[in-house]
């Protein structure tokens, strides 16, 4: 690795430039062909109701998906488009990053390979979720802070505030990030200098700025989200560590989950200066999930980007030291996530997995389950809609990711209600928490959420539910049931 590359000289290269387009291609052609998960459909829901903040996570996923829908409408594409770019702009900030401390174009493509062998970052290209807008802007911090170390321009600061500001509109998490690249400013004798300077000082207020529409919303809803996810800590138990473990070697691959780990923490020289970024996010999100009662692993995504590419640089070292194992850790890193990716295109693409399932299998916990059966339900749904004269018509289900995706199967026609017995984001967005008094009801359930509208709400009364069975292989996989209900009178 040489020194700081120079402006002239900092692209990535054609090589890496070339994964990165056909990465972004594959992630489309599975955007546009698989249904949306129970969650994307959630923030789907949201983006047609826009907030300056949702009791979830902040707002970016819901208007970043309001955008390309409205440019391609309520479809797959138009959803999907989003994560696809923004995961391929975040393997483009981390490349960058390598190049901007001085790595070499080689470097580069090293870092975008790593960053693809990870599963998690792979996957964040399809799922329209706030982490693929918060990975985006999370590198984009990652590459400003390497900027301000490597090659410093004065109005260094204020882009860092405006970064970081989209990052906390993304998600929450990001905050330690935010905390991170203060720590790093006062620790870092070149940097330390420049904490009472105006731009300092502006991109600060820049950052809080761009951020306010989150503690504004909260300031007006006696801080929700704080409340909603305050909730979540429990004790520390042999089942989360399990949970845990498991999480960040299946998230992130075992290797790559080490080794970024390793290097995020200490392993070889860090000429990056951004060592610094990673730990107090992945440590407090380490700690989160152990406390959690209901965890996810990609909690801890920010905290591993800077060890992405301080690995992909450490590795050239390695090579030369210990090559045998780099050569078994490269085969490794490769062959889990492609035959991995094989079998779960496989099983979401024809119905051979199942036909190999055991007597035993239980479709309800196979997470494919889940994208199948929508165009269906959403005929059946249209059917048992049929209006009355004077009599207003609504959907509704008992839990507020089967509202999200009943709305986008049926195009939010009848428009969905979610009286769900949890506090969700729909309880916030006028008219989504209830039907209106008097309504006709089209409620729809399924194996997973096996309510009746009777166990929701108070009615006058309910037609039989329509069965709607969906096979794979021979096979029911799912059943969904479909009431029509009259007479709507306030939560059960």
């Amino acid at each position: 690795m040489s020194g700081p590359t120079d402006r002239a000289d900092a692209g990535i290269g054609r090589a890496a430039w070339l994964v990165i387009g056909a990465v972004a291609a594959w992630h489309l052609i599975v955007g546009a062909t698989l249904w949306l998960g129970d969650a994307e459909a959630y923030y789907w829901a949201w983006s047609r109701d826009l907030q300056a903040n949702y009791l979830d996570h902040p707002p970016m996923i819901a208007v970043l998906v309001r955008l390309s829908t409205a440019a391609f409408g309520d479809t797959l594409f138009g959803v999907r488009l989003v994560p696809a770019l923004l995961n391929a702009g975040s393997a483009w900030a981390l490349a960058r990053t390598t190049r901007t401390v001085g790595g070499s174009q080689s470097d580069a493509l090293r870092t975008v390979a790593v960053a693809y062998l990870v599963p998690g970052f792979l996957a964040s290209g399809i799922a329209a979720s706030p982490d693929a807008p918060v990975l985006f802007f999370g590198s984009l911090v990652l590459l400003a802070t390497a900027t301000a170390i490597h090659r410093p321009r004065p109005a260094d600061p204020l882009i860092l505030g405006a970064l970081l500001g989209f990052a906390l509109l993304s998600k929450l998490s990001s905050s330690v990030m935010a905390l991170s690249v203060l720590g790093l400013f006062a620790a870092r004798r070149e940097l330390r200098g420049r904490l009472l300077t105006p731009w300092f000082a502006a991109g600060l207020l820049l950052a809080a700025a761009v951020a306010s529409p989150v503690l504004l919303w909260n300031l007006q809803h006696d801080w929700a989200t704080w409340t909603y996810h305050g909730a979540r800590p429990g004790a520390v138990t042999a089942a989360n560590v399990g949970k845990l473990v498991a999480g960040q070697l299946a998230y992130y691959s075992p290797f790559l989950a080490v080794g970024a780990a390793a290097c995020t923490f200490g392993l070889g020289r860090d000429s990056t200066g951004l060592r610094h970024l990673g730990w107090p996010s992945l440590l407090f999100n380490l700690y989160l999930i152990l406390r959690a009662r209901d965890s996810e692993p990609q909690w801890t995504a920010l905290g591993y980007l800077p060890g992405i590419v301080i690995l992909s640089l450490y590795i050239l070292s390695l090579q030369l030291t210990r090559p045998r194992l780099v050569r078994a850790a490269t085969v490794f890193s490769f062959a889990l996530p492609a035959v991995a990716l094989a079998a779960a295109h496989v099983h979401l693409y024809t119905d051979l997995g199942v036909r190999l399932m055991p007597a035993s299998y239980a479709p309800r916990k196979d997470w494919s389950t889940d994208l199948v059966g929508w165009r269906e339900t959403a005929a059946a749904v249209k059917e048992v809609a049929q209006p009355r004269p004077g009599v207003p018509v609504v959907s509704a289900a008992g839990h507020y990711t089967m509202c999200g995706q009943v709305a986008f199967a049926t195009g939010d026609s009848p428009p969905m209600t979610c009286p769900t017995a949890r506090t969700d984001a729909f309880d916030f967005i006028l008219g989504r928490a209830a039907p209106p008094a008097g309504a006709d009801v089209v409620y729809v359930g399924d194996d997973r959420f096996r309510e009746t509208p009777q166990q929701r709400m108070r009615l006058e009364r309910c037609d039989e539910p329509r069965v709607v069975e969906i096979r794979r292989a021979e096979r029911v996989v799912r059943t969904f049931r479909i009431w029509r209900c009259y007479g709507y009178g306030g939560a059960a």
